[in-house]
């Protein structure tokens, strides 16, 4: 839904980032302030609760991060309290990531099967995406004994389904479709 504004926010920090070369750091940081947010019943009421005014939750951030973190990005926080974004933090992360994987020509390939790849295999499919995108392929595997057999691809929001699990669904569709 915000998507979009998500984008903005993470290309003006990333440009900053980029500039001073800690985009690797800024990921990380922003990573471990949002678990933290997360995981913290207290801060999350904090900042999730609208009648808590901007001053107070710029405050409290403040006392947290203020001397832990970049200045940079400090002023990037408090700008997202005050923007009242702070809440769609896991949003920005997520574009920001997307956008240095943009600007490195790389792709991330969510690939899932029920026993890991062999070097060749693994090789192969690398070679095939990667003339597929025309870009720099990051692997991720992920062992999924549910899919029964085959391989499901996942690169952004193309997926190359060629489990066994689909192909029975596909026939149980087929099957009542005709009878």
């Amino acid at each position: 839904m915000y998507e979009y504004l998500d984008r903005r926010y993470a290309v003006a920090l990333y440009n900053i980032a980029s500039a001073e070369n800690k985009v690797e750091e800024y990921i990380a940081d922003l990573k471990q302030i949002n678990d933290l947010i997360k995981n913290n019943e207290d801060l999350n009421q904090i900042i999730s609760n609208p009648k808590i005014s901007t001053t107070k939750k710029r405050e409290i951030f403040t006392s947290i991060f203020e001397d832990k973190i970049d200045l940079k990005l400090f002023s990037f926080l408090i700008i997202l309290i005050e923007k009242k974004r702070i809440d769609q933090l896991t949003g920005i992360i997520l574009q920001i990531e997307k956008v240095d994987l943009d600007n490195h020509n790389q792709v991330v390939a969510e690939v899932k099967t029920v026993v890991p790849l062999n070097n060749s295999e693994r090789t192969a499919l690398i070679d095939k995406l990667q003339i597929k995108y025309n870009k720099s392929i990051i692997l991720r595997e992920v062992i999924d004994k549910s899919i029964i057999g085959g391989v499901y691809v996942r690169v952004g929001d193309d997926v190359i389904d060629g489990t066994i699990k689909n192909k029975i669904e596909e026939m149980k569709k087929l099957m009542f479709i005709k009878g």
